[in-house]
Formats: C-alpha cells, structure tokens, sequence
C-alpha cells in the first residue's frame, strides 16, 4: 500500500502551495491530517538524519534534510523503465502484466502527487539528487555495488 498521498481539502491545494517541512507537528483538532502527518514524519526524519547513519525512502527526505541545510546526507533517485518496472512487479507480486502495470503507474502518480504537493516541485527532476540510478539494465545487487562505490568517493565509507 502507498500512503504517500498530498492532502485532499481543496481550498489547502489552491492557496497551499508549498508545505514548510520545518513547521512543528500540530497537536489540535488537525493531528491526523495529511499535511500535519506529513509534519511528524519530517521532524522524524531531521532527528533521524541529525542522529545517526540512516537510509529514508520516500517522504520527499531529500527536501526535508535540504531545507534543514543538512549537509551531510546524500539524495538517491532509484529508477527503471517501465518493462523493468512492471517485470520487477510482476516477480515480486505474483501478479500478471497488466495488474503491474496497474500498480507502476498509480504508485509513480501518487508519489509524484505527493512529492509535487509537499514541495512544489518535480518528484522526477533530476536536479534534486545526488545520484540518480537507472537500474534498467544492471542488476539489483550491481546497483547497490554502485551506491557503495559513490558513498565511497563522496567519503561516507
């Protein structure tokens, strides 16, 4: 299941623009809210990242530690072509190809939904990594080989 999904109030998408990931968590009548979740799972990940050696997927973490001016972390963007994609579904699902391709496009717009409400940005603009890796033609486990290879050039290992 995905939860990475932008709130829904309308009024908030017209006049919300981009989400401070800096703001502290509200603790009032709005505490389950998407943009007041979205505020708890930031201020985890800046205590996280401030804490100790860490891997985050997700959570548009690449503009929370950003915007925290955290110098430290490195910004992965993990990608495929689409065969690739829904191939990988279908092996690790158990489904047929036309349900993975189901899944491949509803969780690319939800996270690119999610990432464009949070941030006001291109979930899929390159710009915002410091790697980014296609894993089309290269296996998964030759793909970790390179991220290692980068943490080491970058002097994190």
């Amino acid at each position: 299941m995905n939860d990475e999904r932008p709130g829904n109030n309308i009024l908030q998408r017209i006049i919300g623009g981009i989400k401070n990931a800096n703001n502290k968590p509200s603790i009032g009548d709005d505490i389950v809210s998407p943009d007041n979740l979205f505020r708890f799972e930031s201020e985890v990940i800046r205590e996280l990242a401030a804490n100790e050696a860490c891997i985050l997927i997700g959570r548009c973490s690449d503009f929370v530690l950003g915007s925290a001016g955290d110098e430290d972390f490195i910004s992965l963007f993990v990608y495929a072509d689409l065969s690739t994609k829904v191939d990988r579904v279908m092996d690790v699902d158990g489904v047929d190809a036309k349900e993975a391709l189901r899944r491949v496009q509803r969780n690319n717009r939800i996270r690119k939904e999610y990432y464009k409400y949070y941030t006001g940005e291109e979930w899929d603009d390159m710009t915002h990594y410091d790697l980014p890796l296609n894993t089309s033609k290269i296996t998964l486990d030759q793909g970790v080989d390179l991220i290692l290879e980068y943490l080491k050039i970058r002097g994190k290992l």
